[in-house]
């Protein structure tokens, strides 16, 4: 073993001591902070069905969300749902064969934002032919 690999391993094994002692410290100084003030909690549904449906509707249309800033709602939604459209476009290089709901987003992608961009070119330009 070179001279240099020994530094090397002795460097990587003093970084590895120093972040378990840095993060032993800081988990240490979280658990002894006290906690001044008490959350206030909406009441919580009673029944297995009302537990689903809030879970539902906090997961699919993100209601906090909602109820606090319309505009981080907004984005955050189309931010998800776009996630969504990239994991199901990705699951036709995994699956075989193919499945229905992957398909369609392939050929609505491939083929109707492409006709939605051209429909909406020939509409400006006519309007712009009109115009002008």
């Amino acid at each position: 073993m070179s001279v240099l690999t020994a530094i090397f391993a002795l460097l990587f094994y003093a970084a590895t001591v120093i972040l378990v002692a840095g993060l032993a410290v800081k988990i240490r100084q979280y658990a002894r902070t006290p906690a001044p003030l008490k959350i206030p909690t909406t009441p919580a549904p009673t029944t297995r069905g009302g537990v689903v449906a809030r879970l539902f509707r906090e997961v699919v249309f993100f209601e906090s969300l909602f109820k606090g800033s319309k505009w981080s709602w907004l984005f955050g939604w189309l931010f998800h749902f776009g996630l969504f459209i990239v994991l199901v476009r990705h699951l036709r290089y995994f699956t075989e064969p193919i499945w229905f709901v992957a398909a369609l987003v392939w050929c609505w992608a491939c083929w109707g934002c492409w006709r939605g961009v051209r429909w909406w070119t020939a509409c400006a330009t006519s309007r712009r032919r009109r115009i002008i």
